[in-house]
């Protein structure tokens, strides 16, 4: 029985458990008890013998009026190992229970810690990120300047996906009257991605202050300059698609792939869609786009509408996982084309994106710009 006991009392120890240390003194203390109510008849018979021989075998040099017993070690023995057993359990259980709140202060400690340095990591991050989105926006042609184009109306606006947006917009009006305009997204979203929209900006006004303002040059160098620095320097695979723009006396031409044109004529009040697949390819994937790129042209009368979008517009989704898709887009333009002003034609597209989607959070970046001839 013993030996079972400090058996147990092991186990329990190498396993932290204080369940069965606890199982263990319990079975001991049923044990005895079971011992002391079977034995104690035969105990008590065995006392009387001793008591007898105790008076036959009393010592002569004793006095007469001593008292000799011989005393029975037994139940004084089974008290003693009982109350050792007891005490030895009492004690590990002790011990684990202050190693177990030791351990569990000291994950504690480590846990907070680590909370508290990934806490400051996120804040060091959301930092940055801030930063990154003031430098974005900064970059982003400004309304006034939008405002001065004399032959287009243009409303432009551009909504991040939790962090830095990889979507790209731009209106540059040249000296000689041309709008040039720039429209693309850059693979994923975040800094990076951010880096690479602010390289796409510097390197699309850098190539048309050039000589020569052709948008095909300008789609080779500005894809020579990114893949020098998105595969060389930055160590990334990142690309993106891009469409530039140049627009003069009410003819659009393009270059570049990108997502579809929207054309709303105002005469027969539908829009035509422009496939942009066979003007270009990803920007920034190899090394020489030069082959691939080639040019559309369409013309634009007074009172159309063009409308250019990123794909975060067409797939931003609801809680049933579907997509707003190119038809609500062209609904929701169609259905809004008699409104007075760009800027209310943009606030009711991104109004029907959002109710659409009631709240889902957005995966990804949405740019809508929209372009309207004026006159009548």
């Amino acid at each position: 029985m013993v030996y079972v006991f400090f058996i147990l009392i092991a186990l329990a120890s190498i396993r932290n458990n204080t369940k069965t240390i606890i199982f263990a003194v319990c079975v001991l203390l049923v044990e005895y008890a079971t011992l002391t109510i079977v034995f104690y008849p035969e105990m008590s018979q065995f006392n009387d013998k001793l008591m007898e021989m105790s008076y036959l075998l009393k010592p002569q040099f004793l006095e007469t009026s001593s008292n000799f017993f011989i005393v029975n070690a037994v139940p004084m023995g089974i008290f003693l190992i009982l109350l050792y057993m007891v005490v030895t359990g009492g004690l590990i259980l002790y011990a684990i229970l202050n190693t177990s709140r030791t351990t569990q202060e000291q994950a504690d400690l480590i846990f907070n810690t680590e909370k508290q340095a990934m806490l400051e990591e996120n804040m060091r991050l959301g930092m940055e990120l801030d930063v990154a989105r003031q430098i974005q926006a900064m970059v982003l042609p400004r309304k006034e300047e939008l405002q001065k184009v004399k032959d287009l109306e243009i409303s432009a606006r551009m909504d991040s996906a939790n962090e830095v947006g990889g979507d790209y917009y731009d209106v540059i009006r040249h000296e000689d009257g041309t709008i040039y305009i720039g429209v693309g997204d850059v693979t994923d979203h975040g800094l990076a991605s951010g880096v690479v929209m602010l390289m796409t900006q510097t390197a699309f006004i850098t190539t048309l202050s050039a000589a020569t303002q052709n948008l095909k040059e300008c789609l080779k160098a500005i894809n020579s300059i990114l893949f020098s620095n998105i595969h060389i320097r930055m160590q990334d695979i990142r690309n993106l698609t891009l469409s530039l723009f140049s627009y003069k006396n009410g003819v659009f031409t393009t270059a570049g792939q990108h997502e579809n044109i929207l054309v709303y004529r105002q005469a027969n009040k539908k829009t035509e869609i422009i496939d942009t697949t066979d003007n270009g390819m990803l920007v920034g994937l190899t090394e020489s786009i030069d082959e691939f790129i080639h040019e559309q042209k369409f013309e634009l009368n007074p009172g159309d509408i063009v409308l250019l979008y990123t794909d975060g517009a067409t797939e931003a989704e609801n809680s049933k996982r579907e997509q707003f898709g190119l038809k609500r887009l062209v609904e929701s333009l169609e259905r809004h084309a008699g409104l007075p002003s760009t800027d209310a034609l943009l606030y009711e597209i991104y109004n029907d994106i959002y109710s659409f989607i009631e709240g889902v959070q957005l995966y990804d970046d949405i740019t809508v710009m929209v372009m309207k001839r004026k006159g009548k």
